[in-house]
């Protein structure tokens, strides 16, 4: 990604856009049709229920899209006693209102009045996303074509309890950085591996060997970029892991 603007003391904003532009550009791609992106990701239903009572309300309820949503009729989640990143949002909170203090309010977009953009629910995004990905077996069938940095290389394989650097097939030398994004278990993907969709989840202390064994082909100053879903169970793996593995936590990305 690509860091669009620092703000003293709170951060630094970031932009997969810049970054996809600086890669492919050069390639003749535009990126601009993939982050036309007007409102938050719903159910096709439930955009048009929320669509409809933005119509019949005359105006819709304040929300940080600009569309209303209808009453929440599913069972209500126990709250919980204490919220788990309060510090985090604390801090994207005044992250923002210094953002608006420089004057970069024109960064973000506006909230979404429109009825009639909330029931089409992004399907331009979505349709343009659905084709390339139908397309793509078809024209790359034999090949892969890969963007990647210097001094990278493309390495496919599945990782299991054994070494980690054999699976990689690297044999000198140790990585600097590595990038895990383990495949928790997930109620969403849960139910949607019972309609055929979804992928394959497995438990956290499986998940937590295999870890271990990609933290040993770290060099010693090595950085672990760990990914985690939000549940309190994985989270509590994620971080009795990183307490009990030498490492030291630096940042956490929320």
């Amino acid at each position: 990604m690509s860091i669009t603007r620092r703000v003293d003391g709170r951060g630094w904003l970031l932009s997969h856009q810049d970054f996809i532009d600086s890669l492919y550009r050069p390639q003749g791609v535009r990126s601009r049709d993939y982050f036309e992106v007007l409102t938050p990701f719903r159910k096709d239903a439930e955009a048009a229920k929320i669509a409809e009572a933005m119509k019949s309300n005359g105006a819709p309820a304040t929300t940080s899209t600009g569309a209303s949503s209808p009453p929440a009729k599913r069972r209500r989640r126990r709250e919980a006693r204490t919220d788990p990143f309060a510090r985090e949002k604390l801090t994207c909170q005044g992250f923002l209102e210094k953002l608006v203090l420089e004057g970069a309010g024109s960064l973000f977009r506006p909230r979404v009045t429109d009825p009639e953009v909330v029931a089409r629910n992004n399907a331009p995004v979505r349709n343009l996303v659905r084709r390339l990905e139908e397309d793509w077996p078809k024209k790359r069938r034999d090949r892969l074509d890969l963007v990647l940095p210097d001094n990278s290389d493309y390495v496919e394989a599945t990782l299991g309890e054994g070494g980690v650097r054999d699976a990689l097939g690297v044999k000198d030398g140790k990585f600097g950085l590595a990038l895990a994004d383990p495949p928790w278990e997930n109620k969403h993907v849960r139910r949607e591996r019972r309609r055929g969709k979804g992928y394959s989840t497995e438990e956290a202390p499986l998940i937590l060997r295999i870890l271990s064994g990609l933290v040993e082909a770290l060099e010693e100053d090595g950085v672990l970029v760990l990914w985690c879903t939000p549940s309190l169970k994985a989270r509590q793996a994620a971080q009795q892991f990183l307490r009990t593995s030498g490492l030291q936590t630096v940042a956490r990305w929320v």
